[in-house]
């Protein structure tokens, strides 16, 4: 029985083509979710910066009242 050496290579190059499609797959959709967690965290420090703003108008406001007194 012989075997083609054409279709011998056909099927290594289909094998390493599926192989180079789920590695490249794999990482592109890492780099989304690494996007994600960008966007996420530059969301995070805008809510932080909110929360500190409030934090020290409430207390500049309560400190006003204790002065006051």
């Amino acid at each position: 029985m012989t075997i083609n050496l054409f279709s011998l290579e056909i099927l290594i190059g289909l094998i390493i083509g599926l192989l180079l499609g789920v590695v490249a797959k794999s990482y592109f959709s890492k780099a989304e979710t690494k996007d994600d967690d960008v966007s996420n965290f530059a969301q995070d420090i805008k809510d932080l910066k909110k929360l500190i703003e409030d934090n020290e108008e409430t207390t500049s406001v309560d400190l006003g009242s204790i002065r006051t007194i």
